[in-house]
C-alpha cells in the first residue's frame, strides 16, 4: 500500500484519563504498520504534564504554545510551526497557558500500552 488517506471523521479512539486536559484523536490503522502511530492532539489552556516517554515522538505544533523542561534542566518553548522531538526515555514537564494543538508521530505504534505498563510498574 504506497499511500493512504485517512479522513478526519475516521480518526477515532479518544484517550480518556491518560493525560488530563489533552484530547487525542488518532487512527490506529494508519499507516497499516506496526511501526508508527499518527494523530492529532489538543491541550486545554492551563494543562500541565509530568511524563517519562517510553517511545520516540515527533510533534508538529499547529496552534498555541507550550513550555517544556527536561531532565537536563533545559527549558524550551514550542510555538505554532515548531517541530518538537522527544527521545525515548526522556523525562519532562510541559505546561501551556494558551493551550496548544498539533500532530504527533510516535514510534512504536503501541505507545498506549507502553505508557500503561509503565504506570503499573
Amino acid at each position: 500500500m504506497p499511500a493512504t488517506v485517512v479522513k478526519s471523521k475516521d480518526l477515532v479512539s479518544p484517550l480518556e484519563n491518560l493525560f488530563p486536559g489533552i484530547a487525542h484523536n488518532e487512527s490506529l490503522t494508519f499507516p497499516k504498520t506496526d511501526n508508527l502511530s499518527i494523530g492529532y492532539f489538543k491541550a486545554d489552556p492551563g494543562t500541565e504534564l509530568q511524563i517519562e516517554i517510553p517511545f520516540e515522538e515527533v510533534d508538529i505544533i499547529i496552534e498555541g504554545s507550550l513550555t517544556i523542561s527536561d531532565e537536563t534542566g533545559s527549558t524550551y518553548t514550542a510555538e505554532k510551526g515548531d517541530v518538537l522531538y522527544i527521545s525515548k526515555g526522556s523525562h519532562y514537564s510541559a505546561t501551556t497557558k494558551t493551550g496548544f494543538g498539533g500532530i504527533y508521530i510516535i514510534h512504536p505504534h503501541n505507545w498506549r500500552e507502553l505508557l500503561q505498563t509503565q504506570k503499573t510498574d
